[in-house]
């Protein structure tokens, strides 16, 4: 068996027990495509935008990973029109793999709002857009620091739960201090409630003046223009861990933003590992192979204090280096991107 993986897949040793590792540059399959009429399974990051005509070219492929919560980065349409000509590619990724390292970092960023602008942390509200895996864990932290969180938005978790769930209203949002995206990237032709740019024009028009924008869901669910607008003028804060065109981030929105980081708020040696063991297991079942024998997990649990220091630092380096710009953004992003791994806490 060929699998032809991503090289800065973290722990992608892992894999090498199912098979022969082909390793490729982030999306660069330069002088590797060879290789594709060989390969029965590919793995890969956020990166690596996968589609039918990229699929079409591993005529062998049987199986498809990424160690990702979110797939705005895979076609899934051109998966299930695959099947039904006949060609079934199995799909599995790893969600809620990284969610306490998205809570240790959305409270942490909070904290050192609060710090820099000396308010009552206690005295404010939050509003969480998504109430999935990170959603949950962020109200879970969001708690424990005494901040209500007055509206959870979600209403495709209502739908699915039948019930079990009952969304708040969209106008309920804006009544909030802080408001935080936690949800897929989806648009018109895909969901009943997409959330393309469903922070535009209107909904920066209604938040209140001062209000906290926090971004760990997808760069895309911000129209960045209207964003940068509201900055601006000052009518609010922002904490940006995504933007749209990852990874060329848009240079004004970084300076604007009080923390901008590059899509790290997952990056925790513990959720990566998480990741890679839900698809390396999810491969070991499909294939019908016994799992090896997990590595023993390291204890170095971090505190809030130590994530905050982390994020201003992997924020203060980002913003320098696009200011002095010897790389261009995209290298900038992938380079402090892959240096900025840490811990999490323990609740």
């Amino acid at each position: 068996m060929k699998i032809f993986i991503d090289r800065d897949i973290y722990r992608k040793e892992i894999f090498s027990g199912l098979g022969e590792l082909v390793e490729f540059d982030h999306r660069d399959f330069s002088g590797l495509e060879s290789f594709f009429g060989e390969i029965d399974v590919l793995v890969v990051r956020s990166v690596t935008r996968v589609d039918g005509e990229l699929l079409g070219k591993f005529a062998r492929l049987k199986l498809l990973l990424t160690p990702t919560i979110g797939i705005d980065h895979i076609d899934i349409r051109a998966i299930e029109a695959m099947k039904r000509e006949g060609r079934d590619i199995g799909f599995f990724h790893s969600p809620g793999a990284t969610a306490p390292a998205v809570g240790d970092y959305t409270a942490a960023a909070i904290v050192s709002f609060c710090d820099r602008n000396g308010a009552d942390m206690r005295a404010l509200t939050a509003s969480l857009i998504g109430f999935g895996n990170c959603g949950k864990a962020v109200k879970k932290r969001l708690d424990l620091l005494g901040i209500e969180c007055l509206v959870l938005y979600d209403p495709p978790l209502g739908e699915r739960t039948g019930g079990g769930f009952v969304s708040a209203g969209w106008d309920e949002i804006f009544d909030a201090d802080i408001i935080s995206f936690h949800c897929p990237l989806t648009r018109a032709d895909e969901s009943a409630h997409p959330t393309f740019h469903m922070a535009g024009a209107d909904f920066f028009r209604l938040v209140k003046e001062k209000t906290v924008i926090i971004n760990t869901a997808r760069g895309g669910v911000i129209d960045t223009s209207c964003m940068k607008e509201a900055l601006r003028a000052g009518r609010i804060n922002a904490v940006l861990d995504v933007f749209e065109n990852e990874p060329e981030a848009d240079r004004e929105l970084v300076e604007l933003a009080f923390i901008a980081t590059p899509h790290v708020a997952g990056s925790s040696f513990e959720g990566k590992g998480r990741a890679v063991e839900m698809i390396y297991n999810a491969a070991c079942a499909f294939f019908g192979i016994e799992p090896g024998r997990a590595e023993e997990k390291e204890e170095n649990p971090a505190t809030l204090d130590g994530v905050k220091s982390h994020i201003a630092s992997v924020s203060a380096e980002f913003k320098r280096l696009l200011r002095e710009d010897r790389q261009g953004v995209a290298g900038i992003f992938n380079g402090v991107r892959a240096r900025a791994m840490r811990h999490e806490t323990v609740l």
